[in-house]
């Protein structure tokens, strides 16, 4: 989340929906941006919120506008996925191995 008031960046793990989560074992994610995959470091647990010191791979504002992503989940053991997209203006399209869902 980010705070205007002081410039910065804050972790958002206060409400139970935006917990940290581990991926079940045999379950990875890739994140796209502009077709490139971007390779993403470890969170480290033990920083606090006023620590953070980079800014988000994506960020998508209040009114639905944000960085346009792609976001794959997979399952080894079955190579299924499932991914989720969002463009600049906030469409929201789902995309599993067996089906697609847009949404807005």
């Amino acid at each position: 989340m980010y705070e205007a008031a002081r410039d910065r960046w804050l972790r958002m793990d206060q409400d139970h929906e935006f917990r940290h989560r581990e991926l079940p074992k045999g379950v990875s994610f890739v994140l796209q941006l502009d077709s490139q995959t971007v390779v993403l470091k470890p969170v480290d647990r033990n920083l606090k919120s006023d620590q953070i010191t980079s800014s988000p791979q994506v960020a998508i504002a209040a009114s639905g506008e944000g960085t346009p992503f792609r976001l794959t989940l997979e399952r080894a053991a079955t190579n299924a996925t499932a991914s989720v997209e969002g463009d600049a203006l906030g469409k929201i399209s789902r995309v599993g191995s067996d089906h697609q869902d847009k949404r807005t």
